[in-house]
């Protein structure tokens, strides 16, 4: 039996950077991870807008720029993703990620951890 893992950023999601930028709500499959460049390709679901009923972007693959250091150690191809879609003025990028990866275990029971942990 397949199980899931799950591991989730403690940190908030606000950028001073652009603190009045969008936030969306994102889930999809990691494709890629490129660690030189921080950005993680990803199989998304079609994206809800903020007031959680118009689609404010087609499900798609695309590459993200991704906010969180810690991740790039743990995400590889195959892993489920959900994060915030932030939407600035200076661009997009993911931040607040949660990684769930399959385990093959006893009773496949989800195992969950977080950084700093």
């Amino acid at each position: 039996m397949t199980g899931w893992a799950c591991r989730k950023t403690t940190a908030d999601n606000t950028n001073s950077a652009d603190p009045n930028g969008k936030r969306l709500e994102l889930h999809g499959t990691v494709k890629n991870v490129n660690k030189e460049r921080k950005e993680i390709t990803v199989a998304h679901e079609d994206i809800k807008d903020t007031d959680g009923k118009s689609v404010y972007m087609d499900a798609m693959t695309m590459p993200f720029a991704l906010h969180d250091e810690w991740a790039f150690a743990e995400l590889t191809p195959g892993d489920i993703v959900t994060a915030t879609l932030v939407v600035g003025k200076n661009g997009f990028w993911l931040e607040g990620i949660a990684i769930s990866k399959a385990v093959n275990g006893p009773g496949g029971e989800p195992e969950t951890s977080r950084p700093g942990a």
